[in-house]
C-alpha cells in the first residue's frame, strides 16, 4: 500500500507538471514588415494553476515551468505576421495537492512546439492595436515502478492563447505594450498501474486551467537593425516571466 500511495502522488505530481507550454506573446500585432524575417531565443518560467474534471482522480494545484524556447516569424504583410516555436521545458510541483501526500516533483525535460500569428487591427502615429493568436501541443509518456507495482502514465494537451493589446513606439530603441489575454488548456491523462503484474488502476481524466482570463505587460528594446530583447509578464491567471533575445532579418 505505501508504494501503491507514492506511485499515486509521483503521478499527480507529473499530472499538475506537464502543462502550461504556449509561453510568450509578445508585442500585440504585427512586427515585421512584409518578407522580412526575425528570429528569437529565450526564457519562460511561469507558475499557472490547473484543474482536473474527475475530483476522484486529480484535483486542482499549482504548477511551475521553465521553457527553453526558439521561435521564428515571418511578415505575410506589414500588418499580419505568422510565427511557429519549438523548444524543450522542466517542470515540476513543489504545493500540496489535494488528497495526495504533500511532495514535490520534477518531470523529465520534454519538448514542444507551436503556431500562430500576429495581426495589427488599428495603428496612429506611435501607438498600435492588434492581437495574437497562437496553439501548442505536448505529449509525454512516463513509466515508474518500484518493487512489485509500475504504472505508465500519458499525457497529451493542447493549448491556445488569444490576446488583444496596445503598443507604444515610444523611440527607435523602446517598444512598451500590455494587453489582456484568454488561454485555454484542454488535455487529457492515461494512468495504468499494474501489482505484480495484475492491473489495478486504469485512470483516464481531461484537465483545464482553473482560471482562463489574465493580463500581460512588457517592452520590446532595439540594441541595432538586427538584435534586440523582449521583457514580459503575465499575471492574474498566472504569475510568469519571460526574455527572449531577438534576431532581425
Amino acid at each position: 500500500m505505501k508504494y501503491f500511495v507514492l506511485m499515486i502522488c509521483a503521478v499527480a505530481g507529473l499530472f499538475f507538471t506537464s502543462t502550461g507550454w504556449s509561453g510568450t506573446i509578445g508585442i500585440p500585432g504585427a512586427v515585421i514588415e512584409q518578407g522580412t524575417y526575425k528570429i528569437s531565443i529565450g526564457v519562460d518560467v511561469e507558475e499557472i494553476e490547473l484543474v482536473g474534471d474527475n475530483s476522484d482522480n486529480v484535483n486542482e494545484g499549482k504548477v511551475g515551468i521553465t521553457r527553453y524556447l526558439a521561435g521564428a516569424c515571418y511578415g505575410v504583410s506589414d500588418r499580419l505576421n505568422v510565427f511557429a516555436k519549438a523548444g524543450v521545458a522542466e517542470a515540476y510541483n513543489d504545493h500540496d495537492i489535494q488528497i495526495f501526500i504533500n511532495k514535490g516533483f520534477e518531470l523529465d525535460t520534454k519538448p514542444m512546439f507551436g503556431a500562430g500569428f500576429k495581426a495589427t487591427l488599428f495603428e496612429k502615429d506611435n501607438i498600435k492595436v492588434g492581437g495574437v493568436v497562437q496553439a501548442s501541443y505536448y505529449k509525454s509518456e512516463r513509466y515508474e515502478e518500484a518493487g512489485y507495482w509500475d504504472a505508465t502514465f500519458e499525457l497529451s494537451m493542447m493549448e491556445y492563447d488569444a490576446a488583444l493589446g496596445c503598443s507604444y513606439h515610444a523611440s527607435d530603441k523602446f517598444s512598451p505594450y500590455i494587453g489582456v489575454h484568454y488561454n485555454k488548456i484542454d488535455g487529457e491523462i492515461d494512468l495504468v498501474h499494474h501489482v505484480n503484474g495484475s492491473k489495478t488502476v486504469d485512470v483516464k481524466d481531461d484537465f483545464e486551467e482553473k482560471d482562463s482570463v489574465g493580463i500581460f505587460l512588457g517592452t520590446d528594446m532595439t540594441f541595432n537593425e538586427n538584435l534586440g530583447l523582449s521583457l514580459e509578464g503575465r499575471f492574474v491567471n498566472e504569475s510568469s516571466f519571460a526574455v527572449n533575445l531577438i534576431f532581425s532579418f
